[in-house]
């Protein structure tokens, strides 16, 4: 399915969807109304670019994911929901079917929309 939404956002953060190499980007709570960080990564599978965005938090010394969200951009500019994982509430699910696909769409969705409005893009990213 195709999803300007999720194009354009990645565009506004400066995400160097171009890149042959694994890149990550983290995006700092500070000064946002967030309590955790943003990190996005993209990586090549074949000729798909594979993203994943997630808040990391902490817990008895181990990074939580809150959320993670895994998506494939296809030549197309498809996106393709994969997984969906929260660490705190020990759930993950693969998306197998257009069903859980839409579903997790939905999420990335307001999401991205919450991710924008509490400032994560104002700051700019550090390389990691």
């Amino acid at each position: 399915m195709t999803d300007n939404k999720v194009i354009q956002f990645l565009k506004e953060a400066k995400i160097k969807l171009r890149s042959k190499e694994h890149k990550g980007y983290k995006f700092s709570s500070k000064g946002t109304m967030a309590n955790m960080d943003l990190n996005i990564e993209h990586w090549l599978d074949g000729d798909d670019l594979v993203v994943s965005m997630c808040h990391y938090g902490e817990m008895n010394g181990d990074l939580m994911r809150d959320p993670d969200v895994v998506f494939k951009i296809d030549k197309q500019k498809n996106i393709i929901p994969l997984s969906y994982r929260n660490d705190y509430m020990a759930t993950m699910y693969q998306c197998t079917h257009e069903k859980e696909q839409k579903s997790l769409m939905i999420f990335l969705h307001q999401w991205i929309k919450n991710i924008k409005e509490q400032g994560f893009l104002k700051n700019g990213y550090t390389e990691v």
